[in-house]
Formats: C-alpha cells, sequence, structure tokens
C-alpha cells in the first residue's frame, strides 16, 4: 500500500452514493485516483447481502487516508466471502471483522504483507464462530471480533502470524483464506443442520409453554 501517491482531498460529486457508486469508488482506489463523493450522503449503505457483515460507513471526512481504510477493509471482506459463500454456519462478523483488521493495518502505515498477516492471525483466531440466526447476542460477537481485529493489526504490525504448522492456517493468506471457505462450505454443513435443529426445537417448545 506506500506504493499509492499522495492524493488530495476529497472531491465532491452530484449525486448520493449507493452500489454503483461503491464500486465505481473501488475502481478508482485500484487505480490510484482521488476518491469522490458527497458531502451530504448517507452514514451507510449496503454492500454485502447477510447480517451487519455488509454496512459499509462513510465518515464525513476528507482525509483520504481513512476513506481507503475503510473501502481497503471491505474489498478484503468481499472477498473472503466469496469463497465463504453466501449463507454459512460461519459467523460473518468473523469476515467482516478480518477485513476490518487489513483497514487497521493501512491506517498504521503496514504494507500488502501485513494485511497478509492480519488475515492469518485472524484465521487463527477466529475460524469455526457459528453463525446462529440474528439476534442480540450478535453485539458480543461484534465486540469479541473486534477486539481481534485490533490485537491481530497490532501483531501484524510487529511481524507476528501463524504459519502453515498451525492448524488449518498457512504462510500464504491467500490458502488460508481457502482453507477458511472450505471450512465453511464442507465443513460446517453438519453444524449447520444442528444449529438449525436446535433452534426449530427450542420454537416448538416454547409453543406448547
Amino acid at each position: 500500500m506506500n506504493r499509492l501517491p499522495k492524493m488530495p482531498l476529497l472531491e465532491p460529486v452530484s449525486r448520493p452514493v449507493g452500489m454503483n457508486e461503491f464500486v465505481s469508488q473501488e475502481r478508482r482506489l485500484i487505480s490510484g485516483l482521488p476518491i469522490t463523493f458527497e458531502k451530504t450522503l448517507p452514514a451507510a449503505c449496503k454492500i454485502v447481502k447477510n447480517g451487519a457483515e455488509g454496512f459499509l460507513t462513510f465518515p464525513l471526512t476528507s482525509d483520504q487516508k481513512v476513506v481507503r481504510a475503510i473501502l481497503v477493509s471491505h474489498l478484503v471482506s468481499i472477498h473472503i466471502k466469496h469463497f465463504v459463500g453466501k449463507l454459512s454456519a460461519l459467523c460473518g462478523a468473523m469476515t467482516a471483522s478480518t477485513g476490518a483488521a487489513c483497514g487497521l493495518v493501512y491506517l498504521l502505515g503496514g504494507d500488502v504483507d501485513a494485511m497478509g498477516r492480519a488475515v492469518r492471525i485472524m484465521e487463527g483466531d477466529l475460524a469455526g464462530m457459528i453463525c446462529d440466526g440474528a439476534k442480540y447476542t450478535c453485539a458480543l460477537k461484534v465486540a469479541s471480533t473486534t477486539s481481534a481485529a485490533i490485537r491481530a493489526a497490532r501483531l501484524a504490525m510487529k511481524n507476528h502470524a501463524p504459519g502453515s504448522d498451525n492448524g488449518i492456517c498457512d504462510d500464504d493468506p491467500e490458502k488460508a483464506i481457502l482453507h477458511l471457505g472450505r471450512l465453511a462450505t464442507e465443513g460446517m454443513k453438519e453444524t449447520d443442520r444442528v444449529i438449525l435443529d436446535i433452534m426449530v426445537k427450542k420454537k416448538e417448545e416454547l409453543a406448547y409453554v
């Protein structure tokens, strides 16, 4: 990320930001062009379908580094989500917080290698966290994964990360993501069935109370 040139302040645009505008800004980010957003845009929009994982917030700031860090975090989340799948027994907060960890690394001045270490740390820390439906306790999972993201960013900046000799972790962050995707799509099929069975039986029991 240190290869990116210094960019000018945000330039205003004449329309509110939606999905199409976000994609446009994503392309500008990759191209190294200035990112432009309307200063009166909504606080958030949704870029991924399931849960709070898909909410993208835009602070009203002209700090290019902050805006770029947010975009980096969501691009990483979208990339991981491609392998994890739209719906799985794996908690979406884990995917979102992994992206957030990469965004924090960017803010701390880290490069792509440091972001890769953050991905590996998050996988080693949170892989296997289940999703049992949207509910109040999702806030607890968001709190846990947020703390994990901060810890991962700090460890990554100190050149720490689990390697291939640690369970499903890998020296290559892309392979680590592939392993996580396989865990979610193949390994957690039975987990998903059991979670649904427990929830359905609970509902039936409550209906007779």
